[in-house]
């Protein structure tokens, strides 16, 4: 466990990027399933349950791959780690769909459940074999689904920018409508948390100025007093 800890660490230190920005991505919205891409990517877990993100659709729109998928995680084994092995299959025309293996099982309440090494695994997998073709990737591709507090997805993004769009692979990142709505709702948030630390910081600005202001006034008066008593004195 502490040697995956640490190999998962230095990945994560390779993809991330300081200011967390994520740039050089042709991010559009729409649904990927009518993407004009000749491969569309979906991270699938270990244990054959598809059960979020675009995973849901797989049954209903492609039920071969859906098939193909529960055999493979039915056949495996410990000795036979699905864990950064890449699947593809065709779907359409002469589209294909890759099935990434970059989790293990589906518990999102244990934190990150990437595994950035079987990640790489992959992503390297696409880039070797296929990347003169053009991929397509959903939205917060790899990350908890809508989590609000998780920042997997400025590492992955930059990942993504690094490895593939910075070596000339074509991939479109495909926003839902649910997508949308959801970063229009963080948006909205990050608003109201600016206006209140906005407020917070004119608060305190103007307790300062009150502070300085009452310090001023009790220095004259002490000046004043000091002046009354030194003339009497005399």
């Amino acid at each position: 466990k502490r040697r995956k800890k640490k190999r998962d660490s230095e990945r994560i230190k390779e993809i991330k990027r300081k200011d967390k920005k994520i740039i050089m991505l042709n991010i559009v919205e729409g649904d990927i399933f009518q993407t004009d891409c000749d491969i569309i990517v979906c991270q699938v877990n270990c244990v054959g349950i598809l059960n979020s993100g675009i995973g849901i659709f797989i049954k209903s729109l492609f039920p071969h791959v859906y098939s193909e998928y529960r055999k493979i995680c039915a056949t495996s084994s410990p000795d036979n780690n699905l864990l950064g092995r890449t699947y593809m299959f065709d779907i359409e025309g002469d589209r294909q769909m890759a099935l990434v293996f970059c989790q293990y099982g589906m518990n999102y309440r244990q934190g990150r459940f990437t595994d950035y090494e079987a990640f790489d695994k992959c992503m390297r997998f696409l880039h070797d074999n296929y990347g003169d073709k053009r991929i397509a990737f959903p939205y917060r591709f790899a990350c908890k689904p809508y989590d609000t507090k998780s920042k997997d997805w400025y590492y992955i993004g930059r990942y993504l920018e690094q490895v593939l769009v910075d070596d000339g692979v074509d991939i479109t990142i495909y926003m839902s409508p649910e997508d949308i709505e959801f970063e229009n709702k963080q948006q909205k948030r990050r608003e109201k948390k600016q206006e209140i630390q906005k407020k917070i910081l004119e608060n305190r600005i103007k307790q300062e100025m009150e502070r300085k202001r009452a310090q001023e006034e009790f220095e004259a008066e002490e000046a004043k007093r000091k002046a009354k008593k030194e003339r009497s004195e005399t």
